[in-house]
């Protein structure tokens, strides 16, 4: 959509910038059909040459991705083969979206009569522009304010041009800036759950006297054993494989929280659901759902819905130790132990815990944090490289609206320096205009990047299992991006500005074409 926009104000102003070119070309006998196709054809190559080089341009960086994932995963092998489908897919459309977009202005250039086309085009008829019909005091305002007020109205299509811009750019870095806020406060709800050091996972089903034989050793402060097993759970129509984990009951190891950040307790009677559960079964507290073992013999339960624990990833379900053991019928057993240490654990301890024989692996509780930070290596330069291509297109298309902007009026412009009027009045002239268009268009921004970001989690949520995305958006990202979208109106109207400056006033006031 923006290419199509890009494409067809650009093809606007070379008609305009050409009449006198295609009233010579009409009247030497070149019918519609081939003026039509001569900036259809301008289009097409503009689209060619884009995608093909976007297209070569996606190669290397996806490579250049790859090879990150690669290294921070320690992928020993990777084979990196272009998917031309998807190639020749993505050129063609980047070929076809300008085309569209080329049609609108090449099929008004076509229809042109001759002696029409070489002369200019009348001026509009003079008259009040909406914002004077509601706020009169606009006539009395100073020329530097009335003017811009006065031009954002007097061309809608343009001013709509650079509004979409503004708004399209702000939108886009707002949506970029969500993925970081969701991934920020992914990390702060997992990380406030945890409250052990260690996680002592034993090989299959071990015993709880194990986890209390460790709280005993030198340097362990507490030790709480823990029995989890596969789960299939059923409400309705609704199906998911999830995992119940069974608890002492008021454990300060693992803290959940429900959904409005209150602590959860757990329940003697009932299970609590994880977030994704919840997302993926639609059970509410109270509900009664129905439990399936995938494992062994165990006979199906019914139970009933304690509540809803915040939990951004995983498919947990939490119920007490000893209903554990009833519902998965092994007395005395235990899956693993969460263990917390009086400071920092003695490597000998370490290496008994480790010794122990039904113990398979020690999971560090910092340490997993870290790897999950590491893990998102590629995840943060995914959300950079979006970012860059957002400020980037977005200043493609402000740059285009604001030359154009200067462009059509560069014989107005030129009258106004001929009459007197400082370079510097008249880059404030256009600065404010421009100014107020970006605020139109950051205000517009702003809530479209939040409805889209939050579509996009929404369709993630239902895409993939075990995750609970929500459009998360901090307070300071709209500020972020709406300063983004401020600076590049201002990065992107410094040339225009610039070019007013060196214009040549009797070029531009005696030649129609200068």
């Amino acid at each position: 959509g923006l290419a199509a926009l890009a494409i067809y104000v650009l093809l606007s102003r070379l008609v305009e910038s050409q009449r006198i070119q295609i009233g010579l070309m009409r009247a030497l006998g070149y019918d519609k059909l081939q003026v039509l196709s001569h900036y259809v054809g301008f289009a097409l190559v503009v689209g060619i040459l884009g995608s093909v080089i976007g297209a070569l341009l996606g190669h290397v960086l996806g490579t250049a991705l790859t090879g990150f994932y690669a290294t921070l995963f320690h992928v020993p092998y990777i084979e990196v083969q272009p998917q031309w489908t998807v190639i020749g897919m993505s050129v063609v459309i980047g070929t076809i979206v300008p085309v569209l977009g080329g049609i609108v202005p090449a099929w008004a250039t076509s229809r042109m009569h001759p002696a029409e086309a070489m002369r200019p085009p009348p001026p509009p008829i003079g008259r009040r522009t909406p914002i004077e019909i509601i706020l009169p005091v606009i006539p009395r305002l100073p020329g530097t304010l009335k003017v811009p007020l006065r031009n954002t109205f007097r061309n809608p299509r343009r001013t709509l041009f650079m509004a979409f811009g503004v708004t399209s750019a702000t939108a886009m870095i707002l949506i970029s800036l969500s993925f970081v806020d969701m991934i920020d406060d992914m990390y702060v709800r997992f990380g406030r759950v945890p409250n052990y050091d260690s996680y002592i996972i034993f090989q299959d089903v071990g015993s709880a006297s194990t986890a209390r034989h460790i709280g005993h050793l030198a340097d362990v402060e507490a030790s709480e054993a823990i029995l989890e097993q596969p789960y299939r759970l059923r409400f309705g129509d609704q199906v998911m494989d999830a995992t119940i984990r069974g608890m002492q009951p008021g454990t300060d190891m693992y803290r959940l929280y429900f959904e409005d950040g209150s602590p959860a307790d757990l329940p003697e009677d009932g299970i609590l659901l994880g977030t994704p559960i919840y997302n993926q079964l639609k059970a509410e507290a109270g509900d009664v759902v129905r439990l399936e073992s995938l494992v062994g013999t165990v006979v199906e339960k019914e139970m009933v819905v304690a509540g809803i624990v915040d939990e951004p990833m995983g498919g947990r379900a939490y119920i007490t130790y000893r209903e554990a053991q009833d519902l998965f019928r092994l007395p005395g057993a235990a899956t693993g132990a969460l263990v917390r240490f009086h400071g920092e654990p003695d490597a000998r301890t370490v290496e008994r815990i480790y010794s122990l024989p039904e113990v398979s692996s020690i999971e560090d509780a910092e340490v997993l944090l870290d790897y999950l930070d590491d893990a998102m290596g590629f995840f943060w330069a995914f959300v950079g490289v979006l970012l860059l291509m957002s400020f980037g297109l977005g200043i493609a298309i402000v740059f285009n609206g604001v030359t154009v902007n200067v462009l059509e009026r560069r014989r107005e412009i030129a009258i106004m320096r001929a009459v007197g009027m400082g370079d510097r009045q008249l880059a404030r002239m256009i600065a404010i205009e421009n100014l107020g268009v970006g605020l139109l268009g950051i205000l517009l921004g702003l809530p479209l990047g939040y409805r889209i970001a939050d579509e996009f989690m929404t369709q993630a949520l239902a895409d993939v299992e075990g995750f609970a995305f929500a459009a998360i958006l901090y307070p300071q990202s709209f500020v972020i991006a709406a300063a983004c979208g401020m600076v590049m109106l201002l990065v992107s109207q410094l040339p225009a500005i610039r070019r007013v400056t060196r214009m040549s006033l009797p070029t531009v006031t005696k030649g129609w074409t200068s």
